[in-house]
C-alpha cells in the first residue's frame, strides 16, 4: 500500500463524518414548542361582503380580534372576543388541534360565539397557518344573519 493512499483514507473518513455529524441542511423547522400558543393574542377577522352574489366583493368588513390562548400538548383551546363598531362585543369560545408534522404548523380550529344576552349564535372554523408569534389563515362560517368567509390574522400580544 502506498503513502498517499495511506494519508487519504483517514481524511475521506473525517470529512465522512463531518457531513453526517452536520447534516444536509434539509430537515424541516420543528413545531412551536407546547406551550408557545399558550397567551394573548391580537388581530383581525375579515370577511368580504358580496351582496346579490357579486364575484367582486362590495366591501370587507373588518373587526378586532383577540384570544386569550391555552395549548396541552397539541390540543389549543380559550375565550375569544370580536369588537363590533355600533353594537356589543361577541364573546366565545375557541378550540382546535395543533398538526406539527407540517410546515408551517397548523391549526384546524372551531369557534362558537354570541351577543352576551344569548340571543344570536354563531360559528366559524377553518385552518391557520401558525408560528410561535402569528397565526394566519382562513374562515367560514355561519352568524344569525348569513354565512361568511374570510381571513383571520392575529400576533401574539404576550
Amino acid at each position: 500500500m502506498n503513502l498517499q493512499r495511506l494519508v487519504s483514507l483517514p481524511v475521506s473518513l473525517l470529512l465522512l463524518s463531518v457531513v453526517f455529524a452536520c447534516g444536509d441542511g434539509t430537515r424541516p423547522p420543528t413545531a412551536p414548542s407546547a406551550s408557545s400558543l399558550s397567551g394573548a393574542w391580537q388581530g383581525t377577522l375579515a370577511s368580504p361582503i358580496n351582496p346579490l352574489g357579486n364575484t367582486d366583493p362590495l366591501f370587507t368588513e373588518s373587526s378586532p380580534v383577540t384570544f386569550e390562548l391555552t395549548q396541552n400538548g397539541l390540543q389549543v383551546s380559550g375565550t375569544l372576543r370580536i369588537a363590533q363598531d355600533d353594537a356589543p362585543d361577541l364573546v366565545g369560545t375557541i378550540t382546535g388541534t395543533l398538526t406539527s408534522g407540517a410546515f408551517p404548523s397548523r391549526l384546524d380550529y372551531v369557534a362558537t360565539y354570541g351577543i352576551a344576552d344569548g340571543q344570536c349564535k354563531a360559528t366559524f372554523s377553518g385552518v391557520l397557518n401558525v408560528s410561535a408569534r402569528e397565526l394566519v389563515g382562513s374562515v367560514h362560517g355561519q352568524n344569525c344573519v348569513r354565512e361568511f368567509g374570510g381571513t383571520l390574522s392575529a400576533l401574539k400580544s404576550t
